[in-house]
């Protein structure tokens, strides 16, 4: 998409080469700096794909092949689930690091549709 548009790249990476440098790694404080590349990622490049097939696919993609598949979360305080299929609830003390799966929640039929596991869900994106 960005060569494409060769004068937002030109000054992305010279943003980008500007508060990183050429051999530096980006740290944290570095990509909040980097507020070009804020813009081109939350504004512009939604609006040149709104509407076309690219971004549904994209959309998509993303949703059965997520860049992080896995993650993990800390429980800040103790907390009581409700069981699983009707079974007894399950106590989670404060502190417990609580692994989930966003590659196996996007696929849940009884959250988006019967084929959610499937690309082909753009097409009926696309119509509605």
């Amino acid at each position: 998409m960005l060569s494409q548009h060769p004068k937002v790249l030109e000054r992305l990476r010279t943003e980008v080469l500007s508060k990183v440098g050429s051999s530096g790694r980006p740290t944290y404080d570095d990509v909040r700096g980097v507020k070009y590349m804020r813009v081109v990622i939350n504004d512009m490049l939604p609006r040149i794909l709104c509407g076309t097939v690219v971004s549904y696919q994209c959309t998509e993609t993303l949703r059965l092949y997520p860049a992080v598949p896995f993650n993990p979360r800390t429980s800040a305080e103790a907390a009581v689930w409700s069981g699983v299929d009707g079974g007894p609830p399950i106590y989670i003390p404060p502190k417990t690091r609580i692994p989930y799966s966003v590659f196996l929640m996007h696929r849940r039929k009884d959250l988006w549709s019967p084929d959610a596991d499937i690309l082909i869900r753009t097409a009926s994106l696309m119509q509605g």
